[in-house]
């Protein structure tokens, strides 16, 4: 059986936001979050940090890839930027912090 074609349209999809409590967030009522689910699997997501967004050390249960789309994300003594790309192997426990005008990049993850 041929493979079939998946077609998502970004401008389809809806903006969310994070509860405002979502374990995530360094503190309650620090600058979050939006996203938007593209795709299931992989797992496939449009974010946007706001200013200042900072996320505590985590990891995740899949490899996974950032690319910028606008704005800087501090990953310890590394800066990315737009057009930039990182890859982050599963379980490797990470923090970011999004710089001063926040940042917007596409999350793929990989199980």
């Amino acid at each position: 059986m041929a493979a079939r074609l998946s077609i998502v349209r970004d401008p389809e999809r809806e903006w969310r936001e994070t509860d405002p409590n979502w374990p995530g967030k360094a503190k309650p009522g620090e600058p979050g979050l939006s996203y938007k689910s593209l795709m299931d699997q992989p797992n496939l997501k449009r974010v946007r940090y706001e200013p200042g967004h900072f996320e505590p050390p985590h990891s995740h249960d899949e490899d996974e890839i950032l690319y910028l789309l606008d704005g800087v994300i501090e990953f310890g003594d590394q800066t990315i930027g737009k057009g930039d790309s990182v890859f982050v192997p599963r379980n490797t426990r990470y923090s970011l912090r999004a710089g001063r005008e926040g940042a917007e990049f596409v999350r793929v993850g990989f199980r």
